[in-house]
């Protein structure tokens, strides 16, 4: 299903006239940009299926016993309003794995939050 959905979104993104600029800076960006808050990673899986695989992507899920073991690249559990705090992502970043940061909705726990 979720192949499904990538390959669904993949044309459609790559006939945007907008995505013409846009795909300039992923594909200059992607090996070392940070997808954060992708929650189910489609967004990551869509722009791999075009070619342009985030070095990581991010969601604050952790992982179901249901779903399967996270890909290369794929992390979970990473609040994005916290990123600052997670050693991985500080030291993919101060080692130069990591130079471009994406925020892609990040969720709040707190529905009260502004």
């Amino acid at each position: 299903e979720e192949l499904e959905i990538c390959q669904a979104i993949a044309p459609i993104l790559s006939s945007m006239k907008i995505v013409t600029s846009s795909s300039w800076w992923i594909r200059r960006n992607s090996p070392s940009l940070l997808l954060l808050g992708d929650g189910n990673f489609d967004f990551a899986k869509a722009l791999g299926f075009m070619g342009y695989r985030p070095k990581y992507a991010t969601t604050l899920e952790a992982r179901s016993s249901k779903s399967q073991p996270s890909e290369r690249g794929r992390l979970r559990g990473i609040d994005a309003t916290r990123v600052h705090r997670n050693y991985r992502i500080k030291s993919a970043a101060l080692n130069g794995e990591v130079e471009t940061f994406v925020w892609n909705f990040p969720y709040l726990d707190n529905p009260n939050a502004t």
